[in-house]
């Protein structure tokens, strides 16, 4: 009987092709223990799953009855048929076997971003579009990008260099959301990412969506925080707590990293929309950063800013405290994105439908324009109809007034309507010039 017969992780990732199960096999003291010879060294993200797989080798074993039969002391009756070798292993409580491995001599790096993603894929995550498979490599097609957010960001304060200008609250508020909701959807999955960063928000037809899997890791279901080796992320971003990694704080409680991590890192990146670097940006060095980050008593200083709601914003995902960190559900509730709606605002009703007559009229010989016209009024009607519906139908109307939910979603429909607008109407504006119009 032959590996590739009936261990096919084995036959994949042992250096001889040829083996058979006996081979394999050590036979001392009325004993028998696996034996096995991997093809290669084994790269830092695979090495959870190699001693997984060793110890599940090495610590129970098997003995010869029959030609085709072994004993495991896993199994209750303690025999089975080597045909069901996987079947027995998936039905062991205590074993974790590694089914997200791919076993290649070439497998690419980040092959691991794979299992993930499967977990958590959606709209807010990088979709794999296909896969194919060959003898010698798998090949996994995604998204293509447009740009990434660090990218993007450079290019817009290249923009504004030199001038007066202070960063679009809209454009922020627009991609400051679509993050959020791309962490919140892995933070659900019990995933800690470990590495935001701008550079790893991708623009895919003009939504942001989060790539770079290579060094996250789940949450046991028992547990809020997960367990690291060693230090991991990109240092601007990296939280006081992945910093200390393992260690001991003053209490003598193990120092460990989970969502609120990704918190850190996800003001890091506001802080950096915002005023154009990092938090810690004039610290150049590795012990430079690692002594200000890991200082309860450092004083993060903020530029001033026009809305007072977005200087509070930033200091909620950078407190030093990990426990005094918002959650991501409330950041996506906290005014910055969610203003307060005005009860009485039947008074702008009027103009606010008239400026967007006036740009419809404006653009009417470009239909997607005209047709973002149109949803804008229609949107922004049902809002400023509410305080009208007070007298007539209350019912209706306090819950378009009440639900903080309606609002949200209201009011982030209406800002990503002005923006694609807004897009529109510069790339027409942009045709007009190139024609020499």
């Amino acid at each position: 009987m032959t590996l590739k017969e009936f261990f096919l992780v084995l036959f994949e990732c042992a250096s001889n092709k040829e083996a058979t199960i006996s081979e394999v096999l050590v036979r001392e003291n009325g004993r028998v223990d696996w034996n096995v010879t991997f093809v290669r060294n084994f790269n830092d993200w695979e090495l959870d799953d190699v001693v997984s797989f060793l110890h599940l080798l090495h610590s129970n074993f098997p003995f010869w009855e029959v030609d085709d039969g072994l004993r495991w002391n896993l199994r209750k009756n303690g025999i089975f048929d080597v045909h069901s070798f996987y079947d027995a292993l998936q039905e062991s409580p205590n074993v974790a076997f590694p089914w997200r491995s791919i076993w290649r001599t070439k497998a690419p790096r980040r092959v691991t971003d794979k299992a993930l993603l499967q977990e958590v894929m959606n709209g807010s995550m990088s979709n794999k579009d296909g896969r194919v498979k060959d003898d010698g490599y798998i090949y996994m097609v995604l998204e293509y990008g447009e740009i990434d957010l660090a990218r993007m960001l450079s290019q817009k304060w290249n923009e504004m260099d030199g001038s007066y200008q202070t960063i679009d609250e809209n454009w922020l508020r627009f991609y400051w959301q679509q993050i959020l909701q791309a962490v919140n959807t892995i933070h659900e999955e019990r995933i800690v990412h470990s590495d935001l960063k701008p550079a790893n928000f991708l623009l895919v037809k003009g939504s942001l969506k989060l790539i770079d899997f290579g060094i996250a890791k789940a949450i046991l279901s028992d547990t809020t925080n997960i367990q690291r080796d060693s230090q991991v992320g990109t240092l601007s971003y990296m939280s006081p707590e992945a910093f200390m990694c393992n260690e001991n704080d003053a209490n003598g409680n193990a120092i460990k990293c989970g969502r609120p991590s990704d918190i850190w890192s996800l003001g890091c990146i506001l802080y950096q929309m915002v005023y154009g670097r990092t938090p810690f940006s004039e610290y150049k060095t590795f012990w430079a950063k690692f002594k200000v980050i890991t200082d309860p008593n450092h004083e993060i200083t903020y530029g001033p800013v026009y809305n007072p709601w977005l200087l509070d914003l930033m200091k909620k995902c950078l407190a030093w405290d990990r426990n005094g960190r918002w959650r991501i559900p409330q950041l996506l509730q906290h005014p910055f994105l969610v203003p307060p709606v005005p009860a009485q605002l039947s008074s702008s009703k009027d103009q606010s439908c008239k400026l967007l007559q006036l740009i419809a009229e404006t653009c009417a010989n470009d239909c997607e324009a005209s047709m973002l016209c149109c949803q804008l009024q229609e949107l922004l009607s049902a809002m400023l109809s509410a305080p009208e519906l007070l007298s007539t139908q209350p019912a209706i109307a306090s819950q378009l007034l009440t639900s903080r939910e309606q609002q949200c979603k209201s009011l982030s429909q209406m800002s990503k309507l002005c923006f694609q607008l807004r897009e529109r109407l510069a790339k027409s504006e942009r045709k007009i010039e190139d024609l020499g119009m």
